[in-house]
């Protein structure tokens, strides 16, 4: 059915009110951002000045009064409130559990080979022999143990951790097999082989035949100052062991893992990738000043492009002193930011030089500058806005590394914005007296030899229009030898090529295709991470466990915790009991608990005669007093001052690839379904059977990380589109921006599963940022194409690519050279988030400069929302400028040439000066 005409003309109206209401709501932001650059602009070396100690000062005090290095695993991954938190928080403080000892951890085996021989053991024997003989161990095990050496969980419990022993009792292999093939050590305590020797083979009675490791735990004392000082000594003393190993070239090797040294090597992480911050500060210098070199020495502009890079650096110095000073913790995830600044914190200057190119040159900077910002000063605000809502949405995770690195990102943001009018702005005028003098780009205090040369021959009592001299002698060669760059030229051809309509339907074809073949890989996206990704290559550590893995990690032992129960009662002892049961049938758990105090309990009282009598608290005091059993349940079970049970655990094992993440998360949900069940947990906020490891932090994390990523596409998506409605002054601009950054999401999802990627902790933070980074190169250009003053839409986009398009470009450039360092980290964690970025600036640049501007030429619609008249043409005739510059320059005619250019012969474009 036709649209009558009254419809058409209510569409009409409903389209200009709603553009007339966006220019009003946006007005007083340009004016205030106006206003800034205005002020900054007609005093720039007191704001340049101001900007650089405060800058400094803030970093500064930041760093020496509030500022905390956070390299702790469990705390920087654990999504908050999660009940794994919880229940940590229980045990280690609130509980009357003794803390957990500091764990010395040693593997020993021959890569793959049987290493159940004689000289297996003596091997075991040798390592730990080097920590025990490390200067302070007894002193060290005295402070907690008193007269008893520190707890070993090793094979050499078979002879009293003695080697003196074993080479007394054992003479053969086949001796030793049988010895290590016994089910109790000589103290009566249950040997649980698995914990001691991996990846075991047994013959048809049970003996053991081979296995591929030895393992050994040495139990420090959960002191943490005394422990890690020894811990220091000891890992110094391992290390030159294990490289005396390798030189003996006997396929013996092995691996160790202390207390400290997840947070040592992690910390030797950041420190190694901190030099890549002023190589990036160094790359972006070098990429930005080419970008502003001009073969004029004078109209060359390389000092303004370091002070642009400079300005990132002074934002990203304010922003972490400011964090620093409120004692936000500082992570390796957080070091990822100056990286990010230093390529998107950029585009800003490129956009601003760009159209301050443009503007009159016959007015003075200060004008010029205001010119600028009042036509870009909402495009930047805009950008800046949608990414600073991406990192600020990203406060709304559960997890610290990622609602850390956002607390940081969103403060330096926003003080990038306003250092670009405070700092940049001024830099561009100070650099513009400096051309007007006829000074050297960088040798900022020499005078061009040429022009000095040209102006003397000249006698000084000649009369001249000062004007048009000063037009013709500041006729700037560097905008000249911009428009007409190799890189104009190129936009000019592009986007004659682009607007061709046959060119743009392929284009949109082209990358419908596109979005299918990424939405297809995008569907085959997995979990998964390695801690030790965040670690060193060359690491020790990361050595351990992976060797550990391969050659027989044995099983994860998380334990079962009851409280605030009476674990005296016949009903609850029952339902404990229960709960074991149900958990040791989960598909992950192998079997029941072989050591399960209430079980023994139970048979020790209906079996001893002389507790029959006895209360049940009294018979669990007896029951402790059985050295067997003292050894074995003495530290899982808590006494009130009362005598009551008031905690008690168990240990079960549980066989979990640590590289299946959906495995981790199945075993972590299938444990909490039967804890939920339980009679005592329901209808409770926290439980009172409970299951709990260490391990429980990062499987919390793969548990909610999908169904957080997904809440923050759909907020980030719908908040940018929003963002988009309010501040382009037409209503359709949602129709452009909310499909494309919802099929720029799903693409980048598709490029993770291209590169190799998996959704971990990592790609998580990408993922989370990517949406106010992908929108920007949008942005730029739909804002662009709506306040071009062509009629027709071709025109539309050919203009916005000439204008704002090759600063997007070089915009992009720049992100992706800010984050080139990161390809050389040693942490797996940077060059992640580098492959990450890759991907999405390919896909951002991609879809602004292509796909964009092909579908504003298909169907854009033609309007132009630009305030006031249509600009005027610089080849016009030269109107009247400020009284000032015209007294100024009339003053200075009787010094200067009626017409140099002329006399010399020259035009204007081909006048070089040189220093």
């Amino acid at each position: 059915m036709m649209r009558s005409n009254d419809e058409m003309a209510s569409e009409v109206t409903i389209s200009q009110k709603w553009t007339k209401t966006i220019k009003r709501f946006r007005a007083p932001v340009t004016r205030m951002l106006v206003g800034i650059a205005d002020n900054s602009a007609r005093y720039p070396k007191t704001y340049i000045i101001s900007i650089i100690v405060i800058s400094f000062a803030l970093a500064v005090v930041g760093l020496f009064t509030n500022f905390n290095l956070e390299v702790n695993e469990d705390i920087i991954w654990t999504p908050t409130n999660s009940r794994a938190q919880l229940h940590g928080n229980f045990i280690d403080n609130e509980s009357g559990f003794d803390p957990e000892s500091r764990r010395f951890m040693v593997i020993i085996h021959r890569g793959g080979d049987n290493i159940l021989s004689m000289e297996g053991v003596r091997r075991t024997f040798e390592v730990l022999d080097t920590v025990r003989e490390t200067d302070g161990y007894d002193d060290l095990c005295k402070q907690f143990y008193g007269e008893d050496p520190c707890p070993i969980n090793s094979p050499t419990q078979f002879w009293n951790n003695t080697a003196e022993l074993f080479e007394e009792s054992i003479s053969t292999d086949e001796k030793l097999l049988a010895a290590l093939s016994t089910t109790t050590f000589p103290n009566g305590e249950v040997v649980l082989q698995t914990s001691i020797i991996g990846n075991p083979t047994e013959d048809e009675n049970g003996e053991l035949i081979s296995a591929e490791s030895l393992r050994a735990i040495i139990k420090l004392p959960p002191l943490p100052e005394s422990s890690e000082s020894f811990e220091s000594k000891g890992i110094d003393k391992l290390l030159k062991l294990r490289d005396a190993w390798a030189a003996e070239g006997d396929g013996y090797v092995f691996q160790f893992f202390a207390e400290r040294s997840f947070s040592d090597e992690f910390q030797r992480a950041i420190i190694n990738d901190v030099p890549l911050v002023p190589i990036a500060f160094v790359i972006m210098s070098i990429f930005t000043c080419i970008i502003f070199w001009r073969r004029d020495w004078v109209y060359s502009r390389v000092l303004l492009g370091f002070g642009a890079v400079t300005a990132i650096l002074l934002a990203l110095l304010s922003g972490y002193g400011l964090m620093f000073l409120i004692g936000v913790p500082f992570t390796s995830m957080t070091q990822i930011l100056p990286f990010i600044m230093f390529g998107i914190g950029l585009d800003d200057s490129f956009i601003i030089i760009g159209e301050y190119y443009r503007t009159d040159k016959r007015k003075t900077p200060e004008e010029r500058v205001h010119d600028t910002i009042d036509v870009v000063g909402s495009s930047i605000f805009l950008t800046s806005l949608t990414s600073t809502l991406a990192f600020a949405l990203g406060n709304l995770s559960s997890v610290p590394a990622v609602f850390w690195l956002c607390q940081y990102a969103v403060p330096v943001l926003i003080i990038n914005l306003f250092f670009q009018l405070m700092f940049f702005v001024p830099l561009i005028v100070i650099d513009e007296r400096r051309i007007a003098d006829g000074r050297c780009d960088v040798l900022f205090w020499k005078t061009a030899k040429n022009r000095g040369d040209e102006l003397s021959r000249f006698s000084q009592d000649e009369t001249v229009d000062q004007l048009q001299v000063k037009s013709k002698m500041e006729s700037p060669v560097v905008e000249s030898e911009l428009q007409e760059s190799f890189f104009d030229r190129f936009m000019g051809w592009y986007s004659d090529f682009l607007c061709k309509p046959i060119v743009s339907i392929a284009v949109v074809v082209a990358f419908i295709a596109l979005f299918g073949v990424f939405t297809s890989l995008a569907l085959k996206l997995e979990q998964e991470f390695k801690f030790t990704s965040v670690l060193p290559e060359d690491s020790y550590a990361s050595a351990f466990y992976n060797e550990l893995r391969e050659f027989g990690a044995g099983v994860l032992t998380p334990a079962i915790y009851f409280r605030n129960v009476n674990q005296c009662d016949k009903s609850v002892q029952d339902q404990m009991e229960k709960y074991v049961v149900e958990i040791s049938n989960l598909k992950e758990v192998s079997g029941e608990p072989a050591l399960f105090w209430l079980r023994d309990f139970k048979k020790f009282a209906n079996e001893t005669e002389s507790v029959q009598d006895l209360t049940c608290n009294e018979q669990v005091a007896e029951f402790l007093k059985i050295p067997a059993f003292k050894t074995m349940y003495e530290r899982d079970i808590i006494i009130s001052v009362s005598g009551d049970i008031a905690e008690s655990r168990t240990y079960i094992r549980m066989d979990i690839d640590q590289d299946d993440v959906n495995a981790q998360i199945d075993a972590i949900l299938n444990q909490r379904s039967v804890s939920e069940a339980q009679e005592k947990n329901k209808n409770q906020e926290d439980f009172d059977f409970f299951t709990f490891d260490t391990l429980y932090y990062i499987w919390e994390f793969y548990a909610v990380a999908v169904q957080e990523l997904l809440l923050s596409a759909i907020i980030g998506i719908a908040t940018v589109s929003i963002v988009a409605l309010f501040f382009i002054p037409h209503i359709s601009a949602i129709l452009f921006i909310f499909p494309l950054i919802a099929v720029l999401y799903v693409d980048m999802l598709g490029i993770l599963q291209l590169a190799g990627l998996h959704i971990n902790a990592v790609s998580y933070v990408s993922l989370t940022v990517s949406i106010g980074l992908l929108v920007d190169f949008l942005m730029h250009i739909l804002l662009r194409y709506y306040e071009a003053e062509p009629d027709t839409r071709k025109e539309k986009v050919k203009d916005t690519l000439k204008t704002m398009g090759l600063s997007v470009f070089v915009g992009a450039a720049s992100t992706l050279f800010g984050v080139v360092p990161l390809g050389f980290s040693q942490s797996e964690i940077f060059s992640t988030i580098f492959f990450s970025f890759l991907g999405l600036v390919t896909l951002g640049a991609g879809h602004g400069l292509i796909l964009l501007p092909a579908l504003l030429n298909l169907c854009g619609p033609r309007v132009c929302i630009k305030e006031g008249k249509k600009n005027e043409s610089t080849d016009t005739a030269i109107e009247d400028p400020p009284e000032s510059y015209r007294s100024a320059y009339l003053e200075e005619s009787n010094r200067e040439a009626k017409n140099i250019l002329d006399e010399v012969g020259m035009e204007d474009d081909e006048m070089e000066y040189s220093c």
